[in-house]
């Protein structure tokens, strides 16, 4: 009898061994679980904030490249604005020195025209007072024109040979080259 109490001891034992390994063994399975769920919600958490965080990292990407963009829009914008102004202002600048140029041309061209006539009417005074010395000296000096006439003939003629004699020697001149 007594070896079949510690028989049966022996056996509690086990089966209460038994059993607190099985329990042993659920509640750290039950853990496990508990730890498994907690570990994924943890990712899927994890998973959320992450997915926000690129997200908001793609949105405010775009955002700043959609600013520097605009940015650079208002730049371009800006200097296009100005090459205009400045292409304007040269025009300008060009159309009125052109205008001033033209204009002195004009003051030039007016100058030299009235110079000119100046001119005329001065030769043209000069030619009547020159009839008119002229017809005077012919109604008073009619003979002395016959007389000028023969010194205007041999003036001419002494002219005719120094002329002649000038070609004659620019042409032995040439030759001689």
């Amino acid at each position: 009898r007594a070896e079949k109490m510690v028989m049966e001891r022996t056996e509690k034992v086990r089966q209460f061994r038994s059993q607190k390994m099985l329990t042993d063994a659920l509640t750290t399975r039950n853990e496990q679980v508990k730890e498994k769920k907690a570990m994924a919600q943890k990712e899927v958490e994890h998973e959320k904030k992450w997915h926000s965080f690129v997200i908001k990292s793609v949105q405010d990407a775009n955002q700043k490249a959609a600013h520097e963009e605009e940015q650079r829009k208002r730049n371009r914008d800006l200097i296009a604005a100005d090459l205009r102004r400045q292409i304007h202002e040269q025009n300008e600048q060009r159309r009125l020195q052109n205008l001033q140029k033209r204009e002195e041309e004009l003051m030039m061209i007016e100058d030299a025209a009235l110079a000119d006539l100046e001119k005329a009417k001065a030769e043209e005074r000069k030619n009547m007072e020159k009839r008119n010395d002229a017809r005077k000296a012919m109604l008073m000096n009619e003979t002395l024109m016959k007389s000028a006439r023969e010194e205007r003939l041999m003036k001419d003629r002494e002219e005719t040979k120094k002329c002649e004699d000038e070609v004659t020697r620019r042409t032995r001149i040439d030759e001689a080259r």
